[in-house]
């Protein structure tokens, strides 16, 4: 990531104060965004007074970008099927993108498609026009478009939550486009092709360790809760004025491939939305799973690798980073007792 800070554009002044994120990013705020209704005009075009359309505005239809391949041509179905607002949708059919099986997200195809497809977005997109790129793995339950369009007022980019308390998902992302965000995916697709990394990852070293913000001048921010995603189940929270869900987490393994269990789970929690008991015995399960744990600790927690977090609060767990597994292994195996240097007291 250091080369990366070294080549990114000069930025401008971040209009987000740190400190309030970094609490927002342990657990102590949530947005609050009004829901009721559909939004008339959902759109973000260009104003005389607002050139960069930081603000919004309302002279076209949202669009909505996703893409898939045959093998999880159920699950887009299921997805489109759910949607409740106008959308204008941009969708790409692949026969096969040659997903790796065992690998998360479908792997190094995919995280390069994704990354291009939205560089793609943003070039036919007009400036700073809004639109939404998502996976398929989504069911709507209600619209969306009103709460899209007040979190993205004043940012470039908003993410689904990964956890309640820390990290972004880019399974539900709200871009803008304007200079700062192509280069921001420029540099995420850059990055993959150089590390072979997981695209996730890569967007949250970005936005964590302040490149993209303190570089790019990006402003960014985390939908509320009630765009859900199943690994905020680990904290046993289900929201009530839940939009939409997001089968990223899976207690079964499953192949790339497959989406069969994903297909299920979106099936299951529709039907156990009006079932507080069967929801909560579901959400159980989750909170309870080791592999979702230790996914956590890996990626979000002390057992993390890559650049220190600095947006974060100094003593949060996560902050230092550079983990390597290999040499705290080397060094059980020597008899040698250490501290995971991601952790902090």
């Amino acid at each position: 990531m250091n080369s990366l800070a070294a080549t990114a554009a000069a930025g401008a002044v971040v209009r987000r104060d740190k400190e309030e994120c970094a609490r927002e990013m342990r657990g102590f705020g949530e947005n609050k965004v009004g829901l009721s209704g559909r939004c008339p005009e959902p759109c973000a075009r260009g104003a005389d007074m607002d050139p960069d359309n930081s603000m919004g505005g309302t002279t076209s239809r949202t669009k909505l970008f996703f893409f898939w391949d045959d093998n999880f041509r159920g699950l887009r179905d299921q997805m489109v099927a759910s949607l409740a607002d106008d959308w204008d949708v941009h969708e790409s059919h692949l026969v096969d993108h040659q997903a790796v099986l065992g690998r998360a997200g479908g792997g190094l195809p995919t995280y390069l498609y994704k990354a291009q497809a939205i560089v793609r977005a943003l070039e036919s997109c007009a400036e700073g026009e809004v639109f939404v790129f998502c996976d398929v793995d989504i069911q709507f339950f209600r619209p969306v478009l009103p709460a899209v369009m007040e979190a993205v007022k004043g940012m470039d980019l908003v993410f689904q939550r990964e956890f309640e308390d820390i990290g972004v998902n880019i399974g539900f992302v709200a871009v803008r486009a304007n200079k700062r965000t192509r280069k921001f995916w420029e540099l995420v697709y850059a990055e993959i092709v150089k590390n072979k990394g997981l695209d996730q990852r890569i967007v949250n070293n970005m936005l964590l360790s302040e490149v993209a913000s303190k570089e790019l001048g990006i402003t960014w921010a985390r939908f509320p809760l009630s765009f859900w995603a199943s690994s905020q189940g680990w904290s046993g929270n289900f929201p009530e004025n839940v939009l939409l869900h997001h089968a990223n987490f899976t207690t079964e393994k499953s192949n790339s491939n497959d989406p069969s269990l994903k297909v299920e789970q979106l099936d299951l929690v529709r039907s156990l939305l009006s079932e507080e008991k069967g929801l909560q015995a579901w959400l159980s399960t989750i909170k309870g799973d080791t592999t979702l744990a230790t996914y956590r600790e890996r990626h979000f927690g002390r057992f993390r690798p890559g650049p220190c977090w600095t947006f974060l609060l100094e003593d949060h767990p996560a902050r230092p980073g550079g983990y390597r597994e290999k040499k705290e292994k080397k060094s059980a195996a020597a008899g040698v007792t250490t501290i995971p240097n991601a952790w902090h007291g």
